[in-house]
């Protein structure tokens, strides 16, 4: 079969993976901030919106937040829709990559393929507030395309293919920072594909067509190398520079080789815990490597013995079955000298892919909580060394036909537990916005329009359903809640168990290593949302008095900021 049938297999997969969920989930955390922003923020223009502190580091994440509201307004579907269509689009510019700089259409439809199902960045899928992140992604392998495309060309036909992988650069490096590094690799990349020549499947040159001569590659000469890997490292060294300037998370107050060499010398360190934050290789290499390669029967086993799903173990069959049998036919052109090259070389885009955050500490390595979007690129190495292994083992196989049926049955079965692990992982979040909902539903039809700059915390939510968040702070609630009323004043938290103290001037609240502190006064309302009870915190003895008698608690599974409850 040919590539367009292998990119319409591969949309379709991805597309298939996304049924489960795609139509049930909602808005979570940071998307009721945002959502609440754009419907009545006094100025909504779009320089406006793009002004306010969500993206003045990230300004094409801006413009495609806003535009996804400007089309689906308060109808979550719609996002989720063209986030699939993102995933998909990933999957299809990957294979087509894949396909220029190696060899094995088997090598590069796996990999695509297993990419497309990989549970390691499922955040990612389910939160409107982290789709720049895939969409980074897709414009990264645009832009790398790009490169390929121009290497074999020269004059105009170069330039324009070489200008539109730079703005593709731009564009991918303004709506997440995990895929930078890689655009250092892409100029090599492209000189490794101009040393090997025309992909077999590439359509052939007008110079062909017309029966002459094929013109030799264009040799790399100091202006080529310029023209790839100078404007690259310039226009990187220009974002990066804009982003030192505008992002929070980079600031470095001791200098800037003082934070790398701190966060490089604990990349390695024992006792990091899921939830920590932080850049360190040897939990991230567990998370993606050891839960989402070597434990992972054991994952599926876990999640199916602990939250099982009618129908999902047997679409997950039958998935797998598909899979197979359209993959089989090409899995036999993989060698086992290729296959460890693509293992090596997955270790190499794997750190790669993290290599942003030995420039801050923004990072939190879980497998499953809204921390791991940012492995959507470190995933991409993860996906190419699974397939290189795979590889290994079906090249063990004496003839081809056992080699083709052991390979596309190991690729099968890894991609159909992906499709299972995401499935499973997207019912949390589906939970959660129908718990999200109750709440709402619950306090507005108990607590009368707030008066303006009131300030409502909520006492007895879970703030967690397993990796998913429900309500936990006071940006999420509040925008739910001014969304409701159409007040942009009224302030709200929510009261989790052991985050919360009353001291003698308010109520105090941790999140995210911060504080916020509420003074007590007429404005400051408690709503025991189990007893449905609301209280005006006037002062500390009415404070005290309440929280002494009756406590707005609620046991909960023990959970914690970016990673949620473990479910596995």
């Amino acid at each position: 079969m040919g590539a367009a049938a292998d990119c319409a297999f591969l949309a379709l997969a991805s597309f298939s993976s996304s049924l489960w969920y795609l139509a049930r989930l909602g808005f979570y955390s940071d998307d009721w901030e945002l959502i609440e922003t754009f419907r009545l923020s006094p100025a909504p223009s779009l320089s406006s919106l793009l002004r306010s502190n969500f993206f003045i580091d990230r300004p094409a994440q801006g413009i495609y937040s806003v535009a996804l509201y400007r089309f689906f307004g308060l109808n979550p579907l719609g996002y989720h829709c063209v986030n699939g269509a993102v995933l998909a689009s990933t999957a299809i510019f990957l294979y087509l990559a894949l396909r220029r700089l190696q060899p094995s259409r088997g090598a590069a439809l796996a990999v695509a393929l297993v990419y497309s199902t990989l549970p390691n960045y499922s955040t990612g899928r389910f939160w409107f507030a982290a789709f720049a992140a895939p969409l980074s992604m897709s414009f990264y392998l645009t832009s790398l395309l790009g490169d390929l495309h121009a290497v074999e060309r020269r004059g105009v036909a170069f330039v324009v293919r070489r200008g539109a992988a730079l703005v593709a650069l731009v564009v991918s490096t303004l709506l997440y920072e995990t895929a930078l590094p890689l655009f250092f690799l892409n100029p090599f990349l492209a000189w490794w594909a101009g040393k090997r020549g025309r992909a077999p499947f590439s359509p052939p040159s007008p110079v062909r067509r017309a029966g002459l001569a094929p013109q030799d590659p264009p040799l790399w000469t100091t202006s080529r190398w310029l023209a790839f890997l100078g404007l690259n490292a310039f226009a990187l060294l220009a974002i990066g520079i804009f982003k030192a300037k505008t992002a929070a998370r980079l600031r470095a107050p001791q200098g800037m080789l003082a934070l790398v060499w701190s966060i490089a010398s604990q990349t390695f360190n024992k006792g990091f815990t899921p939830g920590d934050y932080g850049l360190n290789l040897r939990a991230a290499f567990s998370a993606n490597y050891v839960d989402y390669f070597l434990r992972l029967p054991q994952v599926v086993w876990l999640l199916q013995r602990d939250h099982p799903h009618a129908w999902l173990p047997v679409l997950s069959i039958v998935f797998a079955v598909a899979v197979f049998l359209y993959v089989k036919p090409a899995m036999a052109d993989l060698t086992a000298r290729q296959s460890i090259a693509l293992v090596f070389g997955g270790l190499a885009i794997f750190v790669l892919g993290y290599a942003i955050f030995f420039t801050n500490r923004a990072i939190q390595i879980t497998p499953t909580g809204v921390g791991n979007r940012t492995s959507n690129a470190a995933a991409l190495g993860v996906a190419i060394t699974a397939v290189g292994m795979l590889g290994l083992i079906a090249a063990a196989f004496p003839r081809a036909v056992w080699r083709r049926v052991v390979f596309g049955g190991l690729i099968a079965a890894y991609a159909a537990a992906g499709f299972f692990v995401v499935a499973t992982l997207s019912s949390f979040w589906i939970d959660a916005y129908t718990r999200e909902q109750e709440i709402i539903a619950d306090i507005t039809s108990h607590v009368d329009q707030p008066a303006s700059k009131s300030i409502l915390l909520v006492g007895g939510i879970c703030p967690y359903n397993g990796p998913a968040i429900v309500f936990e702070s006071d940006w999420d609630l509040a925008g739910a809640l001014r969304l409701h009323y159409g007040d942009r004043t009224l302030g709200a938290d929510v009261l989790r168990p052991g985050f919360y103290r009353v001291t003698p001037n308010g109520i105090v609240t941790l999140l995210y290593g911060g504080q916020d502190e509420d003074e007590f006064g007429p404005k400051l309302l408690l709503y025991d949302l189990p007893r449905k009870k609301l209280s005006v915190l006037a002062d500390a003895d009415t404070a005290a008095r309440i929280f002494r008698e009756q406590p707005p608690d609620v046991a909960c599974p023990p959970g914690g900021e970016g990673v949620g409850v473990k479910v596995f």
